[in-house]
């Protein structure tokens, strides 16, 4: 073989390990896997699954917070009045989740993130509610002052003993007169305390 066909094959052995070594190098490029942020150890879930409710754990409980008879009453404090919202009723039948063990008192806190600051006071006989959004007790006259009702019956307890279920239905109102916060009994739910409410059937025929 010639010389100068010798070096003809030599190029072309050259030119075509250089152009295989390039497309080589291309694909190793594009072919890459992505490396993940953070620590490969300890996957990711994109998507947090929420736990059930488990009411081993937590109870739910509905808050009403009731000043409509501050709101009205001609003796509160305009100013008192102005920081009122909806014309008094101020939380209805929000749905709280609590640890199973809370008492009335750990509501406060989720009150004042809602706007609806709680004064309290301390005292031998356990923590009661003074003020609750500016109404204190006594801005109505002497007697009015807040009340605590579950499900339908006034409590007398401190707010840091009276224990939460699921399903309680907790209302804190202002009682201006007296007969407001008249406790609801099963003892006398049967009876026609209300004139408008229909007569006892067995009574139709008696004299």
């Amino acid at each position: 073989m010639r010389p100068f066909a010798k070096r003809i094959i030599a190029v072309c052995i050259i030119a075509l390990l250089a152009l295989s070594l390039a497309a080589c190098t291309r694909g190793g490029v594009t072919e890459q896997t992505p490396v993940p942020v953070g620590n490969s150890d300890t996957p990711v879930d994109p998507t947090p699954t929420l736990r059930p409710f488990d009411d081993n754990t937590v109870v739910r409980i509905y808050l009403t917070v009731d000043a409509r008879s501050a709101y009205n009453h001609p003796g509160l404090p305009s100013e008192v009045r102005a920081q009122l919202t909806g014309s008094g009723m101020l939380m209805s039948a929000a749905q709280l989740t609590m640890p199973i063990e809370s008492k009335l008192d750990a509501t406060f806190r989720v009150l004042e993130i809602s706007g609806i600051p709680v004064v309290s006071e301390e005292t031998d006989g356990g923590t009661f509610i003074t003020s609750i959004k500016g109404v204190a007790n006594g801005s109505c006259g002497e007697s009015s002052r807040w009340a605590v009702k579950i499900n339908g019956e006034e409590v007398d307890l401190s707010v840091d003993q009276i224990e939460l279920k699921s399903g309680d239905e907790v209302v804190l109102i202002y009682v201006c007169d007296e007969n407001e916060a008249a406790p609801t009994s099963r003892a006398n739910a049967g009876r026609n305390s209300d004139p408008t409410a229909s007569p006892d059937p067995d009574s139709a025929g008696r004299n």
